[in-house]
């Protein structure tokens, strides 16, 4: 098993115990296993009755977060004579300026290394082993971040 299919077992995992002990793969896929066992939807009770019939538990739960979810019209919220504090303009400049190479990597340095922030499993051991080459990169994507919201 190569290091790139090693880390998507840990981060599957998400066990620190996993990433931490000197586990085969076998001990890996063992602990995946077990977590997809848990955490399935085996069935479910629709009007009082247990049913495994999995385009019905399906519909149920979809059914179940629709209506767990939906907006309430009747409710409202006013906001009447609340005062609001405002910031300072100094405050403000601090709040919107752009983000600082140092700020960029003091935050990647405070993340744990075996996390994963983006889709692509490149973990923050990996940023930090390869910052010089992939810094400049990493600070255009935040830049762009900070004035386009993306």
């Amino acid at each position: 098993m190569n290091f790139r299919q090693e880390m998507i077992e840990k981060q599957k995992s998400r066990s620190k115990w996993a990433a931490r002990s000197g586990s085969k793969y076998k001990d890996f896929q063992r602990l995946i296993n077990w977590r997809r066992m848990q955490n399935m939807i085996k069935g479910t009770k629709i009007g009082g009755v247990w049913n495994e019939v999995l385009v019905k538990v399906k519909k149920e739960v979809k059914n179940f977060y629709k209506n767990r979810f939906i907006e309430k019209r009747d409710i409202k919220v006013r906001m009447v004579n609340i005062d609001f504090s405002s910031i300072s303009r100094e405050d403000n400049v601090l709040l919107i300026k752009r983000f600082s190479e140092d700020e960029i990597k003091a935050a990647i340095w405070d993340c744990e290394s075996s996390k994963s922030p983006w889709p692509d499993d490149f973990n923050f051991n990996f940023v930090r082993q390869f910052w010089d080459t992939i810094k400049v990169d990493i600070i255009k994507a935040t830049n762009h971040f900070h004035s386009c919201g993306r």
